[in-house]
């Protein structure tokens, strides 16, 4: 049974998706039910790996150190916390830009993924001024405290 409510869509499925469809790694009746399982699986990994006590500032800063950047394959990420260390040179750039890019840099693969996430859709949702923001982290559960 289909829910009228949700859309469909026909999108192009590349070559990362296909395997994982099709070496069974997900097991559903469908392509749609086996993508849906794996879409809540990212979900619950995104917001397994998010770092901890991060402040609407620190996410302002990631937000605007992203906006011009196209993270467009994993490893791409990891050029964050050199962008965070260029902009903490700047003399606009707040204090704690240096130390964020810090622990930035010393965050896993998947950590800086989960935090690209979250910043692309605070990005997309065009929540960019700072009371903006803080109400995107607080309704999205991104802000932890």
């Amino acid at each position: 049974m289909t829910d009228s409510r949700i859309p469909r869509r026909s999108l192009y499925i590349g070559d990362d998706l296909n395997t994982m469809l099709e070496n069974g790694s997900v097991s559903g009746a469908n392509p749609s039910e086996r993508i849906n399982r794996l879409a809540a699986r990212y979900a619950a990994m995104v917001k397994d790996v998010l770092p901890q006590r991060w402040s609407a500032n620190d996410w302002g800063t990631v937000v605007q150190a992203l906006g011009d950047m196209a993270i467009t394959k994993p490893f791409d990420a990891m050029v964050l916390s050199v962008r965070l260390k260029q902009m903490a040179k700047q003399k606009s750039a707040g204090s704690d830009t240096g130390a964020l890019a810090y622990r930035v840099e010393n965050l896993t693969l998947s950590e800086v993924l989960a935090i690209v996430d979250v910043a692309e859709r605070i990005l997309a949702a065009g929540a960019t001024r700072p009371e903006a923001l803080a109400e995107w982290l607080q309704s999205n559960g991104a802000i932890a405290g």
